[in-house]
């Protein structure tokens, strides 16, 4: 099954989720209850609203967005770590170089 395959519908959004380091730059494992909550990834397909007010999205695909880790679901990809969130989960919409400001902070 490919990606492009499904369309999120109403206000969700298809988000390939940036890979979670296991370890710090210094060689120390991380506990999964010390990893952060919210995460980064880029939106690969999005909604039409709710209720189709496409007005109503302001993420679109290719927005890279930082978000919170326990929302949404996982969902099925050819290899990549998908989750389909809702948009109002969805907390800032970043570019590249606050990204690895981010996972480096």
């Amino acid at each position: 099954m490919d990606v492009s395959d499904f369309r999120p519908i109403q206000n969700y959004v298809l988000i390939d989720q940036d890979k979670d380091p296991d370890q710090t730059d210094e060689g120390l494992y991380i506990p999964g209850e010390a990893k952060n909550t919210c995460v980064t990834g880029t939106v690969l397909s999005a909604g039409s609203g709710y209720k189709g007010r496409s007005r109503d999205m302001q993420l679109e695909e290719g927005d890279r967005v930082l978000f919170h880790g326990g929302s949404g679901r996982d969902f099925p990809g050819a290899g990549e770590t998908l989750r389909m969130v809702r948009q109002t989960n969805v907390f800032a919409t970043i570019d590249d170089v606050a990204v690895g400001a981010y996972q480096t902070a």
